[in-house]
């Protein structure tokens, strides 16, 4: 099936899905499927299952188009690390509450994490301010965690991946309203 077709069965599954499928599929007519996010390495139907996520549930994403508009190659910046194989990576969520910080990564599932983004996180994780927490699955639909401090890993598996990575978020956001004083990553007791 080529790529002309796969589109247009995309669109007529949008518009029979959502009540704004031509806001959608109009996104697929300005070349949404040629954009940023293929250079992450979704395929269409990702993209379209953001879109859809996007318009039925409450997101972040205001505006879809917009968003997929501002991803940047860093490319032009590598050879500013020379002569190291070092390269400017992205965040894919980040939340600071008192001086404490929550990053978060997500991966396809079963994608391994890369030796450079590991060495960072090992960093980030040291400084005893972050918190690292891993997601595995397709968008919006996690299948496996894992969280890392200065002291403490865990790994989140099985049943309820969602609702048990929110659990432990509340904890990290409870855990950093607290006097930071007297408390050593203490959420993850």
């Amino acid at each position: 099936m080529n790529q002309t077709h796969q589109i247009k069965l995309l669109k007529e599954q949008l518009a029979a899905e959502t009540k704004r499928g031509d806001a959608l599929t109009s996104l697929l007519d300005k070349g949404l499927y040629n954009c940023g996010l293929s250079r992450l390495g979704l395929t269409i139907v990702g993209k379209v299952d953001m879109l859809v996520y996007a318009e039925r549930n409450k997101t972040n994403i205001r505006d879809a188009e917009d968003y997929e508009a501002s991803f940047w190659d860093w490319a032009f910046l590598n050879e500013c690390f020379a002569p190291t194989n070092g390269r400017v990576t992205d965040i894919d969520g980040l939340i600071e509450r008192n001086g404490k910080f929550l990053i978060i990564e997500t991966k396809k599932p079963g994608a391994k994490i890369p030796q450079g983004q590991q060495i960072l996180f090992d960093h980030m994780r040291g400084t005893g301010i972050m918190t690292v927490l891993i997601i595995w699955g397709a968008p919006n639909k996690p299948e496996k965690a894992e969280v890392v401090t200065r002291k403490w890993n865990h790994i989140i598996e099985g049943d309820d991946v969602e609702g048990r990575i929110k659990r432990l978020v509340r904890r990290w956001f409870k855990w950093v309203n607290y006097d930071l004083a007297e408390q050593d990553n203490g959420f993850a007791k």
